[in-house]
Parts: structure tokens; C-alpha cells; sequence
């Protein structure tokens, strides 16, 4: 099964996995609203993986084309930094309890084009 790529983002690699620091990296090439965009793990293959339920849906933030973002697996505080060429880097916070990338897993990064919510009972 093949899927289009986001266009807008580039998702660079997974960073120091396994440890306190461990972050998911991701270019903008395109000035975007990053909250269309999450962050999935999974394991597997390119050719055929499984999504986990663990997803990061990143908030609405306007990003433009140069900046990065840098998704801190653990944590709980979010913050934008102008780094020395005058893009940013926007660190965003998961707040997960231990590190997860590592053998086996990897990030998924997914353009939420459209929901759909049940409506009356979403029991």
C-alpha cells in the first residue's frame, strides 16, 4: 500500500532514541499549520507497518518554510526558539512517561486531511 507524502513537512528522523533526550525531527518546507499534522509510532516496515495508538497531534501552530520542529517524546513543556540563521525551531513536548522509539519502531508523520465525529450517542 502506498500513500502520498505531506508536502508541507519532512520528516527527518528519530534522535537520540532510547534516552531522556529522544526527539522526532521534522522540516518545514513549506509555510504550514502544523496542528493538520501528527506524529504516529509504529513498527514494521516502509513497505508495511502498524500503527501503535500512540499519536502525537500537534497544536495548531504557523510554521514557516526553513523551521523545524522537534517532537521531545518526554516532558511537558512546549516553546518556539529563534535559532542563529532567524528560522525556529518549535519544540513541542509529548509528555509520555519513558522513551519509545527504538528497535522496531518508528515515527509515521500523517497530514490529518478530514474527521468525522459520530454524532448524538458516541457511546
Amino acid at each position: 500500500m502506498s500513500f502520498p507524502e505531506p508536502k508541507n513537512l519532512r520528516l527527518m528522523g528519530v534522535r537520540d532514541p532510547g534516552t531522556s533526550q529522544e526527539r522526532v525531527a521534522v522540516k518545514v518546507l513549506k509555510a504550514c499549520d502544523i496542528g493538520k499534522y501528527a506524529i504516529i509510532l509504529a513498527a514494521g516496515s516502509d513497505e508495511r507497518f502498524f500503527p501503535s495508538t500512540t499519536c502525537c497531534w500537534f497544536p495548531d501552530l504557523e510554521a514557516d518554510a526553513g523551521d523545524f520542529i522537534s517532537l521531545r517524546t518526554l516532558g511537558t513543556r512546549s516553546r518556539s526558539v529563534v535559532n542563529r540563521t532567524g528560522t525556529k525551531t518549535h519544540i513541542i513536548s509529548w509528555g509520555l512517561d519513558a522513551p519509545v522509539w527504538g528497535e522496531g519502531s518508528f515515527p509515521v508523520l500523517i497530514y490529518v486531511a478530514a474527521i468525522q465525529l459520530p454524532t448524538g450517542n458516541r457511546a
